[in-house]
């Protein structure tokens, strides 16, 4: 199949196929509801209260039995023995009765629905009550669970009762002249068992955020523009980690596991965990590995475009928002387990190195360290040092473990577990405590096949192409990466108007990644000279990271809402012992005795930590009629420790390359018998005195900002935010301090910003709405950025220098939005930005020796527009009603103009902006059924080709750009609900077989292969 599937004519009929069998499938049951949300979720002030005692009206009639019940199957009462009578014939569903008071206005009040939430069936006859500080009033409800009421203008407390069901109660719920308000409430049915006071026992009412529709009302009461997605569409999606769901947002990517929102990552982008920002783990970069947040932690992920005062101001792009899972309203335990298969791994022999015995759990067994002899001293043959001979320096090269030789293994499936516990206690006095408990576990082996080349400067006098500097036909990458995770949360809500949240998290990842490739090198002998080389690498990321969370509402006897927050992150990012070798070969590649060796062969050590504190508080107040005002304030606390060591091997004095001994084995040429004769470490360690550095960042804030009516339906949203960032950085010499030496470059520096922020807000209607906003935000330099002096990076494999005199990024982002929100869950909407950097900050070579330093360069522009439609498909036909049709593309363009002082080595004039995609464009298209409670979709996503490097001078030439291109992923999801407790889970990714390319001009420099993927999962839920 795979063979068929891989053929252009089998990925057109695959893609076909199943396009068609979503299409033609026969539709026969009807749409079950969906849970209910309790649709003032998403505004601020109208969080729902953590519990209630039903003081302010009669409870229901407790002492109604499930023992009355009639016995479907028997026809008669199941206790007396009297014949059942018949049951009624079916009716027209019953329109809610609408209840309007003298003089009130007919479109003014609340409507909604009661909804049993366990099964989802609205509950007719349930009793809702509309509470204000005057009067109660009340309401019956339909067969369908719905009911409206008409009320004047004002803040509401909504309750509503039934039989055998805990009560739930939302509190103050706006109403606004002219239009309803949608409220829609669960009740839990009462546990007949062991639950007997039913009007004493009520479940504190939590909104549910994880459905489109959810969402949706969230996205509607917002000030701002962005968008969300719960956790039910991620489930939908086949997301497993945040980084996978994140990417169906409009205008969103992930370049590897780092997020792009509108073309732009990096400092651009900003990652937060309930309202904090997350660390991140890269040494060279700003960026937050997505692939941490596995999607069953996740209640929801929200995008921010838009800057408003109360939000963080260090952003272009967007603000991703991760919002973890709360404790449950029962006991729940939830156990999934999956496989995956791939047609270029599974069973098949992928390249291997001899590791750690702790690889599999993600963990280093301390093997690979820095062997604890070396210390601080450099390793290195002088006078009056440690080291003063060559024997000094045989000895300590054998404490390094011997490990370099490559290998090859079979490819097991890989597997996955998740487990999540948890539950909720009443405590008394209205106080209620909840905990949840969620641990993942994910193994995943990869082998991926291609080819890599490097163009040179001159052209081919024949065919006028580029020449190939390099060419290496034959590359092949194999990979073990372990996941294991784990995080905790515990919640007491004291009364309704005060809430407690703890929170912790734990993360750790293991990467083995083993890469070989063989060809040609320009660098290792000439452009024709053949070579193979072979690295063996691990990376290890831990992340632990707390919380503590406050809520009080109600406060001062009137609607004043307090939120705080505080929290303390530790990181750490270890690369112990990478190795480097490389061969040049003469004759047939397979004949070992023919090959010669290049004298190089390295290790690399690396380690990155971190700690992140801080917290942040605000007030929101109300003001004059419907309008309200909110301060805040936080501070927030980051340092970081880089360090590097890195050792290098040559022949020993007098060895001849055309010596046979130097073609053997690399574990043979390092061998305790082999150094000291006829290899040796480098007489001097390359380690740099600047070869680390340590930096610390601080930034206070402090805000102001109005939400107010002002025409009509017209509203506004706005302040100004002022933030003072103090960012010091300082070389780190990795050796310690050195009296005699000269001091090590510093950079100190502080920036004052005053960022305004506005939205308006203008309501066409009940489900229309048009936004505009515009906010100044900022780019900051980075650590590595600033710091004046040279540093190595690995990733582009180029000298670094910063810069101290960097400036920060002004940026003047406008928006425009129309959004239409025709039917529960579904959208159309179309938006245009505008965003003007003010000395954006880019990487330029600044000498052919490719040397490259950061540069603050005049401007940059990029501008663009968004549609998206989600919408389901009874809008067609009725037989299609079953089906959800969503799709989103976005359109970008982007310039920066580099100047001639400033381009060097590079292409003066304009080019797009790293990473800027010029297109974005998601299309899902997915089949549910509610009587079998089966589901099928297929999901495509492309983004646009984008720059990742710049084309450097070589010669009298400079070369062209270097370009991702665009990769055309599909990926079919399947669930299947088998009974209550049971689902079966099924993904089939990357049906297309698409590879992963990269271009220089209309050279193909990279292509790798990774295959396709197939996932099977079962689920159990208590």
């Amino acid at each position: 199949m795979f063979a068929f599937c891989r053929s252009s004519i089998g990925q057109s009929a695959l893609l076909l196929g199943c396009v068609l069998a979503l299409t033609a499938t026969s539709v026969q049951a009807q749409n079950v509801a969906d849970a209910a949300v309790a649709a003032d979720a998403g505004v601020p002030e109208t969080t729902p209260d953590a519990g209630v005692s039903p003081d302010a009206a009669a409870s229901p009639d407790p002492a109604a039995s499930p023992d009355a019940a009639v016995s479907p199957d028997a026809g008669v009462n199941a206790d007396s023995g009297v014949p059942a009578e018949p049951a009624p014939e079916p009716t027209e569903p019953v329109e809610p009765e609408i209840t309007l008071e003298p003089g009130a206005d007919p479109e003014t009040g609340i409507r909604g629905r009661i909804v049993d939430a366990k099964s989802g069936v609205g509950i007719e006859m349930a009793l809702v009550l509309i509470v204000d500080r005057e009067k109660t009033r009340t309401v019956v409800t339909a067969e369908n669970g719905a009911y409206e009421i008409n009320v004047p203008p004002g803040s509401y407390t909504v309750r509503s009762y039934f039989d055998m069901y805990h009560g739930a109660r939302l509190a103050n719920v706006r109403v606004t002249r002219g239009r309803f308000r949608e409220v829609n409430l669960l009740l839990d049915p009462v546990n007949e068992v062991e639950e007997v006071a039913v009007e004493e026992i009520e479940i504190p009412y939590r909104a549910d955020t994880t459905t489109a529709a959810a969402q949706d009302n969230l996205r509607r009461e917002s000030s701002g523009i962005g968008e969300g997605m719960g956790s039910q569409q991620m489930s939908q999606s086949g997301a497993s980690d945040a980084g996978s769901a994140a990417k169906r947002v409009v205008g969103v990517t992930v370049e590897g596991s780092n997020l792009v929102i509108r073309g732009l990552g990096g400092r651009y982008s900003r990652v937060y965990l309930n309202g904090v920002p997350l660390p991140g783990t890269d040494p060279d970069r700003p960026s937050v590995d997505l692939d941490l947040f596995p999607t069953n932690v996740i209640d929801s992920l929200t995008v921010s475009k838009t800057f408003l005062p109360n939000m963080p101001a260090d952003f272009a792009g967007g603000v991703l928002e991760i919002n973890t899972v709360t404790f449950p309203r029962e006991f729940t335990l939830q156990l999934g387990l999956s496989g995956e298969l791939s047609s270029e791994t599974t069973m098949r022999q992928r390249l291997d190195y001899q590791g750690g015995s702790h690889d599999f759990l993600g963990f280093d067994d301390g093997k690979r360290s820095l062997p604890s002899g070396i210390g601080q001293e450099p390793v290195a043959v002088t006078r009056s040092g440690r080291y003063r001979s060559l024997a000094d320096l045989e000895a300590v090269a054998e404490t390094f473990p011997n490990r370099w030789n490559l290998r090859r293994t079979t490819s097991p499936p890989s597997p996955s577990m998740e487990l999540t516990v948890g539950d909720s206690f009443d405590l008394g006095s209205d106080t209620r405590f909840g905990y949840m408990v969620s641990s993942t576990y994910d193994y995943n082996v990869r082998r991926y096949t291609g080819v890599s080349r490097r163009i040179g400067a001159s052209l081919n006098p024949v065919t006028g192409r580029q020449t190939l500097y390099s060419n290496y036909p034959n590359v092949e990458l194999g990979t073990e990466n372990v996941q294991v995770g784990a995080i905790g949360t515990a919640s007491l809500d004291i009364g309704i108007d005060h809430s407690l949240t703890v929170l912790s998290m734990f993360n750790r990842s293991g990467s083995d990644e083993t890469s070989y490739r063989q060809g040609t090198d320009g660098d290792a002998g000439g452009a024709d000279s053949p070579v193979e080389e072979w690295q063996l690498q691990y990376i290890g990321r831990t992340l632990w990271f707390n919380q503590a969370l406050g809520d009080h509402r109600n406060l001062f006897g009137g609607r004043s809402r307090l939120r705080w927050n505080a929290f303390l992150s530790l990181s750490e990012r270890s690369e112990p012992d990478r190795r480097n070798i490389l061969y040049r070969l003469e004759g047939p590649i397979d004949a070992r005795a023919n090959r010669w060796p290049s004298g190089y062969a390295g290790r690399f050590y690396s380690d990155l930590t971190g700690t992140d504190r801080g917290g942040n508080a605000s007030l929101r107040f109300p003001l004059w009629s419907e309008a309200w005002g909110t301060f805040g304030g936080s501070a927030v606390q980051t340092s970081r420790e880089f360090g590097i060591r890195r050792f290098s091997y040559v022949r020993q004095a007098g060895g001849s390359p055309d010596d046979e001994v130097y073609g053997a084995l690399p574990e043979d040429l390092f061998s305790n018998e082999s150094l000291g004769t006829i290899t040796r470490l480098d007489s001097r360690e390359s380690t740099l005195r600047t070869d680390g550095f340590e930096s610390a960042q601080s930034t206070s804030t402090g805000y102001l900002m109005l939400e107010t009516p002002l025409v009509g339906k017209l509203s506004f949203s706005g302040g100004a935010r002022f933030e003072v960032y103090r960012q010091r950085v300082a070389a780190m010499n990795p050796f310690g301090m050195d009296a005699d030496a000269e001091p090590l470059p510093s950079a100190d520096r502080t920036d004052l910003n005053v960022l305004p922020g506005a939205a308006f807000k203008y309501e066409l209607s009940d489900t229309m709405i048009v936004r505009a906003a515009y906010g100044m935000t900022v780019g900051r330099p980075q650590a590595r950025e600033l710091a004046p002096f040279i540093y190595y990076d690995f990733v582009r494999d180029r000298n670094v220098v910063g810069d101290i005199d960097l400036r920060t990024t002004l940026i003047h982002n406008g928006d425009l939005r129309w959004e239409w929100f025709f039917d529960e869950g579904q959208v159309v909407a179309v938006s245009a930005f505008y965003k003007r950097f003010e000395r954006p900050i880019e990487q330029q070579i600044i000498s052919v020796d490719n040397t490259s330093k950061f540069s603050n360069t005049p401007r940059a522009d990029t501008y663009g527009g968004e549609v998206e439609l989600r919408s389901g498909l009874k809008h067609v036909a009725q037989a299609l009603r079953n089906f959800e049709l969503g799709t989103n593309l976005t359109l970008i363009h982007s310039q920066v103009e580099i100047p001639p002082e400033l381009s060097a080595s590079v292409r003066a004039g304009s080019r797009r902006m790293f990473g800027q995609a010029p297109y974005v464009f998601n299309l899902s298209l997915r089949f549910s059924d509610p009587v079998t409670k089966a589901s099928l979709g297929i999901v495509y996503n492309v983004v646009g080709p984008r720059v990742i490097d710049v084309g450097t001078r070589v010669g009298d030439a400079i070369l062209p750009d270097i370009e991702e291109q665009p990769i055309h992923a599909v990926d079919l999801v399947a669930s299947w609900d088998v009974g209550e407790h049971f689902k079966l889970k099924a993904k089939w990714r990357n049906m297309l077989f698409q590879s992963r390319r990269i271009t220089q001009g209309d050279v193909e420099t990279l292509r790798m292969y990774p295959g396709t993927f197939v996932s099977l999962g079962v689920e159990y839920k208590y």
